[in-house]
């Protein structure tokens, strides 16, 4: 029930940071997960707390500008498993997923 960094999740942010600032015609959107225990409206908190995290962090090291990064909590509402029966099975579903999309925003001059 935490939205905090672990330590061993950087490296890979780093390297997507790095992919976005090799990148500046990308554009990326984060989703965050979780499992349908509990409060669906703290499962939905819980969740975008969880993708602005992963935003800040970005934003905030790579210096990349906010409007090329989305955050976007959905609480337990997509699942990967619909109905679990254990633990792992509900491990599965508390996630963040992200998506790369290409910038449709580029700048044109009329000549």
């Amino acid at each position: 029930n935490s939205a905090e960094l672990e330590p061993e999740m950087k490296p890979d942010l780093d390297k997507l940071m790095d992919f976005l600032l090799d990148h500046p015609d990308m554009k990326l959107k984060i989703s965050g997960h979780t499992d349908a225990r509990g409060d669906s409206v703290l499962n939905y908190k819980l969740s975008q707390a969880r993708a602005d995290a992963i935003k800040d962090y970005i934003m905030e090291k790579g210096k990349i500008r906010q409007s090329r990064i989305s955050a976007k909590g959905y609480g337990s509402n997509q699942p990967l498993i619909k109905d679990p029966e254990n633990a792992q099975e509900r491990s599965v579903n508390r996630r963040v997923e992200f998506k790369l999309l290409e910038n449709k925003s580029k700048n044109v001059t009329n000549r």
